[in-house]
């Protein structure tokens, strides 16, 4: 793997953004490899998404060494419409502007903008107008994005948001069918302290997207769920009787692939969870089995879970019940349970498995 060098922490020899000074940071240190001309991009970006912010840009100005003398007309138009545009709202139908600034190969500038800003920042697409930035901008018209799985989803799939009426928030992992049942018929696979928290009960509802979302509607109803008062449990997890036929579908939110069939992960194997706290996929490697890890669950206190799983992955809440895929075959390794520093920790797919005395993902 090659060693990353940060660029130095003064003006560059080549072409740069007048008054645009290089000031190493992880992003930085990375595209250092790519050369320094995408170093300077990255610090306007950063610059840019500082003033969209609502940060003062005199002080700005001084942290990222930029100055508007010699920068050119289009740069101070650039900057003001950033400020004006592209300020977080409260609200998130009240976006209409500046979505989001990023850097690409080019190195490109990207602008991020709503359809009823797009003509107003299309301007800066011209090379001439930005006199002395490296490489070219790009303007990209999108939608305000949205936390994936967090909205009224029907069919449903794995990783959209899901919860009990109490109410509590996680993700769905999977559709399954118990070996045992004749029927065949479907269940939602997740975390028991989504789905079941304290005192639930067999016959309850649970909803899409959980209850703290707009438009969150009953889409199934309470099975099964792991008991954290017998013996030592090896599983936080729960199973949920979808309303009909229609509710749920077997493939991940946002692809048309399913989870692999069940397995226990592999040490050091790179894994990948979906979830609706994460808005999306996140990445991980497999680091540790544990015999033992306590953990504390809202309405439960501490849970001393049994041979567990924990992954080198930053998840959030709303993550929890959310399936973890070995990347080589995409097959399910886990459930989400908890996270912290840095840390995913997860009921293993055996012991999912065992737990409802074999079971087959749909």
């Amino acid at each position: 793997m090659p060693v990353l060098t940060a660029p130095p922490a003064h003006r560059f020899d080549g072409p740069e953004l007048p008054g645009v000074r290089a000031k190493p940071d992880g992003v930085g240190e990375a595209l250092a490899e790519e050369g320094r001309e995408y170093n300077t991009v990255w610090q306007f970006a950063r610059f840019l998404a500082a003033v969209a912010d609502g940060d003062p840009i005199p002080s700005l100005r001084q942290r990222f060494g930029f100055s508007r003398h010699g920068s050119g007309r289009a740069v101070k138009r650039l900057v003001d419409d950033v400020a004006q545009f592209g300020q977080r709202k409260k609200r998130e139908e009240d976006i209409r502007g500046l979505v989001g600034i990023g850097v690409g190969a080019g190195p490109t500038l990207t602008l991020l903008v709503t359809r009823e800003r797009s003509g107003r920042f299309s301007q800066y697409e011209s090379p001439s107008l930005l006199a002395g930035l490296p490489g070219k901008i790009a303007v990209e018209v999108v939608a305000p994005p949205r936390g994936q799985g967090r909205v009224h989803t029907r069919p449903a799939y794995g990783g959209c948001s899901i919860g009990h009426t109490a109410p509590t928030s996680g993700s769905i992992a999977c559709l399954v069918t118990l070996n045992g049942d004749p029927s065949k018929a479907q269940h939602i696979l997740s975390a028991r302290h989504v789905l079941a928290p304290r005192n639930a009960s067999s016959g309850d509802k649970v909803h899409q997207p959980a209850p703290v979302f707009t438009g969150s509607a009953p889409i199934g109803a309470l099975t099964q769920f792991s008991d954290f008062s017998k013996g030592k449990p090896k599983a936080d997890i729960a199973l949920a009787r979808p309303v009909d036929a229609n509710a749920c579908q077997p493939q991940l939110h946002g692809t048309n692939t399913r989870p692999g069939p069940p397995r226990m992960p592999k040490l050091k194997e790179q894994v990948t969870l979906l979830g609706a706290g994460s808005n999306g996929y996140t990445k991980g490697s497999f680091d540790r089995y544990l015999a033992y890890i306590d953990i504390a669950l809202n309405g439960f206190g501490i849970v001393r879970f049994f041979e567990f799983g924990r992954a080198v992955m930053n998840t959030v809440d709303g993550d929890s019940g959310a399936a973890v895929l070995a990347d080589t075959d995409n097959r399910a390794v886990g459930v989400q349970c908890a996270a912290k520093s840095g840390y995913a920790y997860f009921s293993l797919m055996g012991h999912v498995v065992n737990h409802f005395g074999g079971l087959t993902l749909a």
